[in-house]
């Protein structure tokens, strides 16, 4: 049944029951007084008495929810390969020995560590006591660091992977007021 017949038949039962008390009322009102100027009414043809009942309507306004649709989602996963392209730098250290064999003079000051050729070489004075009649300290060696920069291309094979969403409307549960 739909709320509108619902309605009528509520307003219609409602008139019913406004003209049933009408109707008692005007019994109790109605007195010898009032009978006997009916029926001079009713003798005098000039007169027209007419009772015209006064109704009201009263509404009152729900709400409740209904399910209007439905939706689902799927998430998908795909995995693809592809190939990475970059170059990777690395450095090496060569290390070359050179013979000094130069003995230091008494009081002068060891050799300390120094760059060379833009920083591109590193010296290492390498220091050796020596037994002789006397002591001195003799500059046996230089370590000489050079430092290479090579860069190599490599190719990688790599699983990227990508979700999509997939959305499916449906209609609404229906559920029986049982």
């Amino acid at each position: 049944m739909t709320w509108h017949k619902s309605f009528l038949r509520s307003v219609s039962a409602m008139n019913e029951s406004v003209r049933d008390l009408l109707k008692q009322q005007s019994r109790q009102y109605f007195t010898r007084e009032t009978q006997q100027v009916a029926m001079d009414n009713e003798r005098d043809s000039s007169v027209v008495t007419e009772t015209v009942p006064v109704l009201e309507e009263r509404l009152s306004l729900h709400r409740r929810e209904v399910e209007a649709g439905r939706v689902r989602v799927a998430i998908r996963t795909e995995s693809e390969p592809q190939q990475l392209h970059a170059q990777l730098r690395s450095e090496a250290m060569a290390i070359e020995r050179v013979a000094i064999g130069r003995e230091l003079a008494a009081g002068e000051t060891p050799p300390a560590p120094r760059e060379e050729e833009d920083g591109k070489v590193l010296v290492i004075p390498v220091l050796e006591e020596v037994l002789v009649v006397e002591k001195r300290l003799v500059l046996r060696e230089e370590i000489r660091l050079r430092r290479t920069t090579t860069t190599e291309e490599v190719t990688e094979t790599v699983t990227l992977r990508r979700q999509h969403a997939d959305i499916e409307r449906l209609p609404p549960e229906r559920h029986d007021p049982a």
